[in-house]
């Protein structure tokens, strides 16, 4: 029994230090699973936050090759490039967004929001 105890102990000692902070537990989330875009998506809003927002960018762009349906991720990631001044690539995700969803009333405002091209 004391075994296992230790066992256990030690295991989850290990595993709790991917929880310790936004940017490990991340990159847990897209060593697990690289094709799925959620890790990819919160870490680019993480770095973003954390005043990195190139990287942060290059994460939600990745995300988005990965998926093009989720609304957050079209809204956060067009956010993103409309700050970097990218905004006919803003305006590309915001319309593909409105293709699956043409009355989408936040994806209409942050394309009429935009710069005029």
């Amino acid at each position: 029994v004391g075994m296992v105890l230790v066992w256990s102990g030690v295991r989850s000692a290990r595993w709790t230090e991917h929880w310790r902070n936004h940017d490990r537990l991340f990159a847990r989330m897209i060593a697990a699973d690289p094709r799925g875009y959620a890790g990819y998506w919160l870490a680019g809003v993480e770095a973003s936050l954390q005043k990195r927002p190139t990287e942060g960018l290059a994460l939600l762009e990745k995300a988005y090759t990965l998926e093009h349906r989720d609304r957050g991720l079209i809204l956060d990631l067009g956010q993103a490039l409309a700050n970097h001044g990218r905004f006919a690539r803003a305006d590309s995700v915001y319309r593909e967004g409105l293709q699956r969803a043409p009355g989408d009333s936040a994806l209409n405002a942050r394309l009429r929001a935009l710069p005029a091209r």
